[in-house]
């Protein structure tokens, strides 16, 4: 049996929905260059392995390389923190790209005209994955793709 507490004959029907705003402002960081401080190559499951059609059940894996930048700043030039369930993160951009795998199952840079990486490379003058460390890439912000949502999101320029 369910319990009715009246707290102060509040109306339930007029308790109004809202969207947590985030205290950071992505609009601050845009067309900001930042070094790339890490890189990240893993292994994972992937979900287009027809690379269109997204099938759930897909056991097939594919490498990637994760493209971090250095963590963001504040006006007063302090790396930001922020604090969650109890663990304090350093906010940092990233991008990923695709890489193929070779006979030996290796991860491998394609150099294809439309192979994003090898471009991003090409653009910053490296040959190696290594050499992107340090290298300035520059911050934009693009809106949410999801109608109706006024987020924005910041991307590593590519």
């Amino acid at each position: 049996m369910s319990q009715t507490i009246d707290f102060n004959n509040i109306d339930i029907d007029k308790i109004p929905t809202v969207e947590k705003k985030s205290s950071f402002d992505a609009k601050l960081y845009d067309g900001l260059k930042v070094k790339i401080e890490k890189l990240n190559v893993v292994s994972e499951i992937n979900f287009y392995p027809d690379g269109k059609n997204y099938d759930a059940k897909s056991v097939e894996k594919m490498w990637r390389v994760y493209i971090y930048t250095e963590g963001l700043k504040d006006q007063n030039n302090k790396v930001i923190e922020l604090e969650k369930d109890g663990k304090t993160d350093v906010i940092r951009i990233h991008t990923r790209f695709n890489l193929l795998t070779g006979k030996d199952g290796q991860p491998e840079i394609s150099k294809h005209d439309k192979a994003k990486l090898w471009k991003f490379m090409r653009k910053h003058n490296v040959s190696k994955l290594s050499e992107l460390i340090g290298k300035s890439v520059i911050l934009t912000t693009e809106p949410s793709k999801v109608e109706g949502d006024d987020r924005l999101f910041l991307r590593i320029v590519q």
